[in-house]
């Protein structure tokens, strides 16, 4: 969940300061590792980092919630229509 609220900040934002205090207090009461965040949005290839703040590699970032409570997000929309058609086949059959 805390990639997902990140992301949705990133996605109005356009960026977040490390030394954003709002970022900081969020992170706090969170008990983030907020390197450990950072490093697992990098790896997702969604957001690039400078040495002061985070932001959005793509802006086109699409994002939600599956029926299950699980959240996603994709940058890629054609390529995401294609997994959701998938899950979505998955989860009938179950």
């Amino acid at each position: 969940m805390n990639e997902f609220t990140i992301l949705k900040i990133l996605e109005k934002q356009g960026q977040v300061e490390f030394s954003d205090p709002k970022f900081l207090e969020w992170a706090g009461e969170e008990r983030i590792d907020v390197d450990a965040l950072i490093s697992r949005l990098i790896e997702l290839r969604l957001v690039a980092r400078t040495e002061s703040a985070i932001r959005l590699i793509d802006p086109t970032l699409i994002t939600g919630f599956t029926p299950d409570g699980k959240s996603w997000a994709a940058t890629d929309s054609d390529r995401f229509q294609l997994w959701l058609a998938e899950w979505m086949r998955r989860r009938r059959e179950e």
